[in-house]
């Protein structure tokens, strides 16, 4: 514990004392004849923010976790795939992460997400925020719908995503010296993005498909169209639900 401490001062860019720390076992690294950790930082002011919100809720915080590590259990639980490339579309950022053997080795956050799209009907088409979200979701990046208009207006920022993970992958393939991952998972609520799944694997030559995290998980009956609709959305929530099983 004090060794991988001591060496997190290289990679933190911050004071130590202001960050809270942890790490996981990975595997173990042959050619340095050493285990391999998963360090995980977080600054403590970002941490009592949670805590103060979860006291003013009444509610007792048992563990904070990001949202990479919670993402890497639920989909190795739901898949059992263990090496594949997991894309998070939030609003607001494109979360990518890997797994290798098992285990999340690799962690980045594109500050590109599903708002740009509707952003960008919105500019080109003068719509109302409500109106551009409707078209996003219904159309897509599909081709053949409405001309290709919309297709044509979110490809670049649908290019822009693609740039950053090709980046990342390179920048993996050279710390780890593993091959790239084929299989690509998309979850979160801009997954749903029609045609999304088509246009990665096209785009960087792979297997994307949308993720399913409730494989296996018992669904009440009043839940399962939400789900059906919605499902990827809670790959994050369920791993962390699955973190002590």
């Amino acid at each position: 514990k004090d060794a991988v401490f001591y060496e997190a001062k290289q990679y933190i860019p911050v004071p130590i004392e202001e960050v809270r720390m942890s790490y996981v076992p990975i595997g173990f690294n042959e050619a340095k004849n050493a285990p391999r950790v998963l360090l995980v930082a977080a600054p403590l002011k970002i941490i009592d923010i949670y805590v103060a919100i979860a006291e003013m809720a009444a509610l007792d915080v048992i563990a904070i976790e990001t949202e990479s590590v919670a993402l890497g259990r639920a989909m190795y639980r739901a898949t059992k795939q263990k090496h594949v490339v997991m894309l998070d579309f939030g609003a607001n950022s494109t979360d990518m992460s890997i797994m290798l053997d098992g285990y999340l080795v690799f962690s980045q956050s594109i500050s590109i997400g599903s708002d740009s799209l509707t952003q960008s009907i919105i500019n080109k088409f003068n719509f109302e925020y409500k109106q551009a979200e409707e078209y996003k979701r219904n159309y897509g990046i599909t081709e053949s719908v409405l001309e290709g208009k919309i297709h044509q207006v979110l490809s670049p920022i649908l290019e822009s995503i693609m740039l950053e993970v090709s980046r990342g992958i390179e920048f993996y393939k050279n710390k780890t010296l593993a091959p790239a991952p084929t299989d690509y998972l998309l979850t979160g609520d801009g997954a749903l993005l029609p045609g999304l799944s088509e246009y990665i694997s096209k785009a960087l030559h792979v297997n994307a498909s949308i993720s399913n995290p409730w494989i296996n998980i018992s669904i009440d009956s009043k839940f399962k169209d939400i789900i059906a609709k919605s499902g990827p959305s809670y790959s994050i929530a369920i791993g962390l639900a699955l973190k002590d099983e």
